[in-house]
């Protein structure tokens, strides 16, 4: 499978590239939680302990997935809603809201997987 890394050398711009570790959070109930890490997820208290587990367990499932090419047709929210199991925020997700607003419901399911 070929790379990000991968691509920047084939053009040459390596010298041109900045990579930066990946930060990402949540700001609810007046407070900011942290979901960089798995860490973090667990110290994700809005959520309980069960569906922080949850939670960590899916995105490692993405990571598993080598062909995002298949998912290309399916939203994000589809392939959350398929993989999550009952009770925990997908469907119609402040969570997918809070990060890309009134577009949420068209973002596709690539982008949890390479986020």
């Amino acid at each position: 499978m070929r790379t990000w890394g991968d691509l920047v050398k084939e053009l040459g711009a390596e010298d041109r590239v900045l990579y930066r570790a990946t930060r990402t959070g949540m700001y609810f109930a007046n407070n900011f939680f942290k979901l960089s890490s798995p860490l973090d997820v667990l110290r994700f208290t809005p959520l309980s302990f069960a569906n922080r587990i949850r939670l960590g367990l899916l995105a490692l499932r993405a990571r598993a997935v080598r062909d995002w090419k298949e998912l290309e047709a399916l939203t994000a929210e589809e392939w959350l809603v398929a993989r999550w199991t009952p009770g925990l925020p997908w469907s119609g997700s402040p969570l997918l809201h809070g990060k890309f607003g009134p577009f949420a419901s068209q973002i596709s399911a690539v982008w949890f997987g390479t986020s």
